[in-house]
């Protein structure tokens, strides 16, 4: 079935904002997966950008291991930082240290970031990625032990959630 006509028998719906919006998002994830870092640019400057593009654009950066753009797309401001699992996964699946590096670096409080690269790692260990896999192990060890550290301190709660949401 057409998919503009499907789109013109529903009365309600306005079709040419559906059509900019189903190209816009194709347009960034073609991009990204192009590596055409200006048209990449240029659709994450759009004000109307939605966070499911962003997160669709980031895992097929990631999965590609283009760190430029997956630097950019972190940094745009509608980027959800809680729902970077996907993208996560693909860097890890692909084994892009750095990419996962810097998903890693983003991800808001220590709870969440445990589980992600607990998820990572394991991912790792299954493809082999044996230099990423002791990085992940690495970095959990020692924010262990700063979570241990900063409990023996016997400091106010307030402080210990900032050193763990920092971490």
């Amino acid at each position: 079935m057409n998919v503009r006509r499907l789109f013109l028998n529903v009365r309600d719906w306005n079709v040419e904002s559906v059509m900019e919006w189903s190209t816009q998002r194709n347009a960034l994830v073609a991009a990204v997966r192009t590596g055409n870092v200006e048209i990449v640019d240029r659709n994450l400057a759009h004000p109307a950008i939605e966070k499911h593009a962003l997160r669709e654009a980031l895992g097929a950066a990631a999965s590609a291991g283009n760190v430029e753009i997956v630097d950019r797309i972190l940094a745009h401001p509608a980027i959800d930082k809680f729902k970077l699992k996907n993208a996560l996964e693909a860097a890890a699946r692909a084994g892009h240290v750095e990419i996962v590096v810097r998903i890693l670096a983003v991800i808001d409080g220590y709870a969440r970031w445990r589980l992600a690269a607990k998820e990572t790692l394991q991912i790792c260990d299954r493809r082999g990625h044996t230099e990423l896999a002791s990085l992940i192990r690495q970095e959990l060890r020692v924010a262990e032990v700063r979570v241990i550290y900063a409990s023996k301190l016997d400091l106010p709660r307030d402080i210990v959630r900032k050193i763990h949401s920092n971490m």
